[in-house]
């Protein structure tokens, strides 16, 4: 079952999220409308855990989506690697998977 939220995130832009859950595990998609200012997006539903993985649907290049915790615990900061224009799968919004949330 896939559950849509729609949450204005404070921290920096309309941000979509919908989610897939299994008896394993939970997987997150953020769905972002607004490429975030330095190439670092502040999430502040998500909750990571040390194991957590970051990846962009329909990207495969090179780099890492590296993250910290948000402040006191709440949400996520994810640094997006420089990816060319070219390179990105759309041009109107990204979806990133979040894997092995708390």
């Amino acid at each position: 079952m896939k559950l849509l939220i729609i949450i204005i995130n404070q921290m920096c832009c309309l941000a979509r999220y919908t989610c897939q859950k299994a008896s394993y595990s939970t997987v997150v998609y953020a769905i972002v409308l607004q490429w975030p200012e330095h190439d670092v997006l502040s999430l502040g539903a998500p909750v990571p855990s040390p194991t957590t993985l970051v990846s962009m649907l329909g990207y495969s290049g090179p780099g890492v989506f590296q993250w910290t915790p948000g402040t006191g615990g709440k949400g996520m900061r994810i640094q997006i690697p420089r990816i060319s224009v070219r390179e990105l799968p759309s041009t109107w919004a990204w979806v990133l998977k979040l894997e092995r949330l708390n």
